[in-house]
């Protein structure tokens, strides 16, 4: 789902979030001593909730 305001992890609940995905990409880089690009777009980062 598009979003031209983002809200910083307070995103509309149905939007989805990517926390995981991207650490998946990070952790890989990591291990392959690779850099990790992430192109331009809108990605959310739901906080999670105390």
């Amino acid at each position: 789902m598009a979003d031209d305001t983002p809200t910083n992890g307070a995103a509309d609940n149905r939007s989805v979030d990517s926390r995981a995905a991207i650490q998946n990409c990070i952790d890989q880089a990591q291990q392959q001593g690779k850099a990790l690009w992430i192109p331009q777009g809108t990605f959310y980062v739901k906080a999670p909730r105390d």
